[in-house]
């Protein structure tokens, strides 16, 4: 019997802790787990991500609570979070009567006003789950420590491991040993080694290609697109930087797979801008059918091509949260090595209110996508607008529209610069490499050719360099 004492200093019995965890409910915070369903539910696709980072489902003790969580987890897939979206699906499931029906959801959203501390809750949940782990690890422990033929040794490892695994969930994120990637560096080392000897790209297998634009200024500059990157192209309106991305996407697609997602432009006008580019003809006279038998051979030759091409293209999806659902599917089934996101102004983040700037949504956008690229392992090349003090100057990282957050999670920023005359002809551009993370600034010089929708590489040698004969 253990004994406390009183006011007036009489010792009085205290009751007795329980020995053993199943004495004892395990900790929850029911409101906090129903905070974090509301909040997701009120916050939608942006609010749910966010979540995504502290929590998955077996943090929830309430086992309605999991149920509704990896509802919104299948929702958050295509996009569109709401209640009636996640009550079709848990309808869909069978579940959605045990876990209250529709005035449950209904319930959990009014009990949150605003998803702007769905961070908060989920340190609670998760706090509360690491406890629960740890209480069931401990009764293992124990058990563990009364039977002789375990070693003590073995048994204090266990704990330490425990211990371990529940401070690094605490702390949040993971930890690597710098040596444990020291090999996949050097083999990177000496596949530029093999290429600057002389090695050609074309000879590798696709999964060891350099991601490369296929323009000579640009790749000196940013020799390849990493895993992870987060790239952006710029430039203002009708300068070309669509017909830059197909450019590029074509040369790329010629050894990897590449995934596009297009809200500005629909898939069939895409596959008039590959044919034309492809095949080299007029977009006008592709458009018209007033074209030469050469031309003609050289559309069937193109054709061919783009039927076998490894180009997925998505015209349908403006939500953040169906852009990344749609990247994981693409990475999972197809193995895309790059996604281009055309442009990221359209992007639509989910649970816009008039407390949050169009600067602060951009930041987010651009944060997910950041960590997107990381999740999946591939660069990720969001298209930009840059705002009016770009136009009939040279662009700088400050004619970012809504630039706040973007130049800060970008690891790469081209502007793409030319003058806006409306001319058939042939006529000099640039992009410039404002930042580069990991690699040098600088400009590459480029040729726009209109009539092809297409960029190529300048000479070195310009008009004015021709001597006079």
């Amino acid at each position: 019997m253990m004994f406390d004492f009183d006011t007036d200093g009489r010792a009085a019995a205290k009751p007795p802790v329980p020995l053993f965890p199943a004495d004892r409910p395990l900790p929850y915070d029911q409101d906090a787990e129903q905070a974090v369903l509301g909040a997701a539910l009120v916050g939608g696709e942006n609010a749910f991500a966010d979540a995504g980072e502290y929590l998955t489902a077996a943090d929830f003790y309430s086992p309605a609570n999991r149920e509704i969580w990896q509802a919104l987890q299948a929702v958050s897939e295509t996009g569109g979070i709401d209640a009636v979206t996640v009550a079709d699906e848990l309808r869909r499931r069978g579940k959605l009567e045990i876990v209250g029906g529709l005035a449950r959801l209904a319930q959990l959203m009014s009990a949150v006003p605003t998803a702007a501390n769905i961070a908060h809750y989920c340190v609670i949940v998760r706090d509360r789950s690491i406890r629960r782990n740890l209480i069931r690890a401990s009764e293992d422990v124990l058990e563990r420590s009364y039977d002789l033929q375990h070693a003590v040794m073995d048994i204090v490892g266990r704990a330490e491991r425990v211990m371990a695994e529940a401070s690094t969930r605490h702390a949040g994120g993971t930890d690597e040993r710098v040596g444990d990637g020291m090999a996949a560096v050097i083999a990177g080392i000496e596949k530029a080694g093999d290429r600057c000897g002389g090695a050609a790209d074309d000879s590798l297998p696709p999964e060891q290609w350099p991601l490369k634009t296929g323009l000579r200024g640009i790749d000196n500059l940013v020799l390849e697109l990493e895993p992870g990157d987060l790239v952006i192209l710029a430039a203002r309106a009708s300068i070309g930087k669509t017909a830059l991305m197909w450019n590029i996407v074509e040369y790329q697609a010629h050894k990897v797979p590449v995934g596009v997602i297009q809200i500005e432009m629909s898939n069939r006008q895409a596959r008039y801008r590959l044919l034309c580019q492809r095949a080299k003809v007029s977009l006008t006279k592709l458009r018209v059918g007033k074209l030469t038998v050469r031309e003609w051979e050289d559309l069937v030759t193109a054709c061919a091509w783009l039927k076998t091409a490894q180009i997925y293209l998505d015209d349908n999806t403006s939500h953040l949260a169906g852009i990344c659902g749609r990247a994981k599917q693409w990475r999972e089934r197809h193995g895309i090595r790059v996604l281009w996101v055309d442009y990221l102004q359209l992007v639509q983040a989910a649970g816009r209110n008039n407390a949050r700037t169009r600067d602060n949504e951009i930041g987010e956008i651009t944060g997910r996508f950041k960590r997107l690229a990381k999740q999946l392992g591939i660069p990720i090349i969001l298209l930009s607008q840059l705002n009016r003090h770009a136009e009939g100057v040279k662009p700088k990282l400050s004619h970012l529209r809504e630039s706040g957050n973007i130049e800060q999670d970008a690891d790469i920023v081209a502007l793409l610069h030319r003058d806006r005359v409306h001319l058939q002809d042939s006529q000099p551009a640039e992009v410039q490499i404002a930042k580069n993370r990991n690699g040098m600034t600088g400009e590459a010089a480029l040729t726009w050719v209109p009539q092809y929708c297409l960029f190529t590489d300048r000479s070195p040698i310009d008009d004015e360099a021709v001597p006079e004969i």
